[in-house]
């Protein structure tokens, strides 16, 4: 038995609100992941390329060119991209212990905008262990180096995201239900772009609290969560690219008093909620303290082995750092399923809405400004079919849409893409 991660710790990029893990299910990488391992075995190496058309690569809107954002750097609106992709994971249990471990290379390639080149690699490794009848525990541990999301940086130069977690947690059954728990977590995220320097951050996180699992399947917790978050670097510029009046120091103390509940009412269903209050205070600039309630809930309907549908709805509050605004109010409802049409074809389909209201006063300037305001959709569609035992074709279909009141953020975009993928 594992205690699976229960850190609601959600991270803001920028003045974004990271996208629920549901959203990476129907990303190409995660269509094609959904296939089962190779003939069950413990090691699987695995080789894949893909293709994939972006109509609109920066997110811009209709009246704003590439060049014009980038100073020349970017050259076409649209643009296709090669990625390559080469990667093995492990899988093996060894008495009441089990280890989860995979490593990957990625290399993306632009046709058009090729500053944009990079080679990646993500890796990383989960340890779940039982001693005795009373303790159990968990450590992960993930290195990821990877291209900046263009939802939000339009940067006229390659901005790499370089992200660290290391996360250890453990257990203390008083009862055959009753738990003691706790948690320490470690996060590090820097970009290569020196524009984004004021960014790079490195957070502590600690947990406590207690856990009720009894054998009808249901897991109950109460937690508290402090985190202390340090950047290296003032931050002289805003996430829009507008001049700070002074370079701000961001760093911040987080807690967070939370409940979270799954049960499942039937053999086909399950249902998880979470309950919170998150508070946020800024070591030198009180202005830009907040606070307030979060939640979330998702219900998942299985019909059987081959369909599986999730509903899912939330609200986060997150960082901000504009010029007239402290932090984000991210709201988002979205439905998900994944099912087998034959065998060998699995489909999977995601719509989602997310609205985001930038607020609070960080006391900038002395002009009132209207706030800004998102509306973000999305429809997903991918196909996964098993062409033999160890070879896998995908195809992925993506429309995003996003309507501000600041128009420099409306933008439409369009995705498809097609994977093939080796494993043995």
């Amino acid at each position: 038995m594992s205690w699976a991660a229960s850190s609601r710790a959600h991270r803001f990029s920028r003045a974004k609100a990271v996208p629920s893990a549901i959203c990476a299910l129907f990303t190409l990488a995660g269509a094609h992941a959904q296939a089962p391992h190779a003939d069950g075995e413990a090691v699987v190496f695995s080789a894949s390329q893909g293709f994939r058309h972006e109509s609109n690569l920066l997110r811009l809107p209709s009246n704003l060119s590439p060049s014009a954002v980038t100073g020349g750097a970017a050259k076409s609106r649209s643009d296709l991209v090669s990625t390559t992709r080469a990667g093995v994971a492990f899988d093996g249990d060894f008495s009441l212990q089990r280890l989860r471990a995979d490593a990957s290379v990625q290399a993306e390639r632009f046709r058009h905008n090729d500053i944009y080149d990079n080679v990646g690699y993500d890796a990383g490794a989960t340890w779940d262990a039982i001693y005795g009848r009373q303790w159990y525990g968990q450590g992960l541990v993930r290195v990821k180096r990877s291209l900046a999301s263009f939802n939000d940086t339009r940067s006229s130069q390659r901005n790499v995201v370089a992200d660290e977690f290391l996360r250890l947690q453990a257990g203390y059954r008083f009862t055959t239900s009753w738990s003691a728990i706790g948690a320490l977590d470690l996060r590090s995220r820097d970009y290569s772009a020196r524009s984004f320097d004021g960014l790079d951050s490195h957070v502590v996180g600690t947990e406590f609290g207690a856990r009720w699992e009894p054998l009808s399947g249901a897991d109950w917790r109460f937690l508290w969560r402090h985190a202390a978050g340090r950047y290296p670097n003032r931050q002289v510029f805003d996430a829009l690219g507008n001049r700070l009046p002074v370079s701000v120091d961001n760093e911040y103390a987080e807690d967070r008093l939370y409940t979270t509940l799954g049960i499942e009412p039937s053999d086909k269903t399950r249902l998880q909620g979470d309950l919170g209050y998150t508070r946020r205070r800024y070591d030198h600039l009180s202005e830009r303290d907040f606070g307030g309630i979060t939640f979330g809930a998702q219900y998942t309907w299985r019909a059987n082995e081959l369909a599986r549908v999730t509903g899912y709805a939330r609200r986060d509050l997150g960082s901000s750092e504009t010029l007239i605004s402290s932090y984000v109010d991210s709201r988002v409802i979205g439905v998900g399923s994944n099912f087998w049409v034959t065998g060998k074809t699995s489909v999977q389909l995601q719509a989602e809405h997310r609205r985001e209201d930038y607020a609070g006063d960080p006391g900038y300037l002395l002009l009132r400004f209207d706030q800004r305001e998102d509306r973000l959709g999305v429809l997903s569609g991918s196909l996964t079919y098993e062409l033999s035992r160890k070879i896998f074709l995908s195809a992925l279909l993506r429309f995003e849409n996003r309507n501000s009141n600041y128009a420099q953020f409306d933008f439409n975009a369009r995705t498809f893409g097609v994977n093939a993928e080796i494993r043995y």
